[in-house]
């Protein structure tokens, strides 16, 4: 992982594990300004010079955080739609994969949004790391005639990052215990036959 001094034992690696699961869940209840290096040391029960041991500084921790939890997010949801059969399937699997996720998680919202004031630079390469692997799954499926050629895949990147996060924040922070699958028929539909009349569509 960036951003950290790799622990050379498996003891050093339960400290820093400690470390990390208390700074995510303290800049999840407090917020990242409102959260010192000395609050998670405490919390996660070990020396302030332990801390240094492994990170150079506070944002050096919250770079972790997010890069740990962007590799995590991509490789879970990739693993999810290896068997999808159609892009369509892969859709539909990978919202629900990122949506379980998060109710698994639901500090993973606060961390990763946090950065847009954090620091706007982390917050844009966030997200265009995931809409960087996106594009190539468009690119594939647009050239086996599964998403319409004609448009753009970044914008398309962006579009269906957008209802994935946003669908995860009503079924998982606003409410994680309603069931999904008919919500995600509905966006499937929604995505698949769209959500005007043919004859209001733009030429």
């Amino acid at each position: 992982m960036k951003y950290v001094n790799q622990p050379k034992t498996e003891k050093g690696q339960e400290t820093l594990d400690k470390i990390i699961l208390e700074a995510e869940r303290l800049f999840s209840e407090k917020g990242y300004y409102k959260t010192s290096i000395k609050d998670i040391t405490k919390a996660a029960e070990v020396g302030i010079g332990t801390f240094y041991i492994y990170f150079e500084d506070k944002h050096s921790l919250y770079q972790a955080i997010l890069s740990e939890y962007g590799h995590f997010i991509r490789k879970t949801i990739a693993e999810s739609v290896r068997t999808a059969g159609t892009r369509i399937e892969a859709e539909r699997m990978g919202i629900e994969t990122f949506i379980r996720l998060v109710r698994k998680r639901p500090s993973m919202y606060n961390v990763i949004w946090q950065a847009l004031y954090v620091d706007k630079k982390l917050f844009v390469d966030y997200y265009t790391k995931f809409s960087e692997n996106y594009i190539k799954q468009i690119l594939i499926a647009q050239k086996k005639g599964e998403i319409i050629a004609d448009y753009d895949p970044e914008a398309l990147s962006y579009m269906l990052m957008g209802i994935t996060n946003f669908i995860g924040l009503r079924y998982a922070i606003f409410d994680d215990q309603t069931d999904l699958d008919p919500i995600l028929d509905e966006v499937m539909d929604m995505l698949v036959n769209g959500i005007y009349p043919h004859n209001e569509r733009m030429e």
